[in-house]
């Protein structure tokens, strides 16, 4: 079950919902409520923990949305996770005809990142 937000995570979660941002960064917390790193990182890890967002990487949330429910089970798309993991990126062309519907074959690996 999710815990409750205290005025500053509600806040913060607010806005970054308002700005339509799921998907955040530990500085958007620190421009959000003009707080220090470590602040923000105190601040990700009990929203982590009281299961309102998601950790995908380092330093990388997602906000999980309340029609997830009480028990917070909830994933965001993954051609949206893995634009915010890998920069750049693109979609390969089987994951894309898969993604539109023109085949029902489901690719191993649809998302790749350009090094």
């Amino acid at each position: 079950m999710r815990a409750g937000l205290s005025e500053r995570e509600s806040q913060l979660l607010s806005s970054l919902s308002e700005e339509r941002k799921n998907i955040f960064t530990l500085t958007d917390i620190m421009e959000k409520l003009g707080c220090s790193y470590e602040k923000a990182y105190n601040i990700a890890y009990r929203l982590v923990r009281k299961k309102w967002i998601i950790l995908l990487s380092r330093g990388k949330y997602l906000i999980v949305p309340l029609s997830a429910g009480a028990r917070s089970m909830y994933t965001e798309h993954e051609f949206v996770v893995a634009s915010h993991l890998v920069e750049p990126y693109y979609i390969a062309y089987w994951s894309a005809l898969n993604f539109h519907g023109f085949t029902e074959q489901t690719p191993l690996h649809g998302l790749r990142g350009h090094h």
